[in-house]
């Protein structure tokens, strides 16, 4: 695994005799666990997964080599990875959770306020974790976020921030 991979699921255990396998998916759409070719674990293992059936944020897979419940069990708790060179361009103003986090944080006056600790999104938005000088979530959007430069690393925020702290 390499600080460039980017997690798109984890392993939740078997399920049934067979060798198949539970996984919470965090990819924005279901079909994302297969679209992408091989998967890679923290390990170094590769495996091309097929996906057979959806139930919400979980699919249940088959991962080829994986026979039964003893092996697909002894992968449970390993996350799923690909590399970012697999993932698609992005248009303007559409960011990878995985580049926000750990961002410098600044107000607009340019003072370090704290790192990106996670990006969430509860069904009404994506929401920035900031921790540091301040331990807030802010809502990611214009009237909080004033921008954000993935090549220094930074976001700042409007002093509307303030209603959050």
């Amino acid at each position: 695994m390499s600080p460039s991979d980017i997690k798109l699921g984890i392993i939740l255990g078997g399920k049934g005799l067979k060798g198949k396998i539970v996984v919470k998916w965090f990819t924005e759409e279901p079909n994302g666990l297969q679209s992408y070719g091989k998967v890679n674990l923290k390990d170094g293992r590769s495996f091309e997964l097929t996906v057979e059936k959806l139930s919400g944020d979980k699919a249940i897979c088959s991962f080829p080599d994986i026979e039964n419940r003893a092996q697909a069990d002894a992968l449970k708790g390993e996350c799923i990875y690909i590399s970012k060179s697999e993932l698609p361009e992005l248009k303007n103003e559409e960011y990878y959770y995985a580049d926000l986090i750990s961002m410098q944080v600044e107000d607009q006056q340019g003072e370090v306020l704290g790192a990106i600790h996670a990006v969430h999104d509860f069904g009404a938005g994506h929401i920035l974790e900031v921790s540091g000088k301040i331990s807030s979530m802010i809502p990611f959007n214009k009237n909080y976020v004033l921008s954000v430069d993935l090549k220094q690393s930074k976001i700042k925020l409007s002093d509307s921030y303030l209603d959050f702290t």
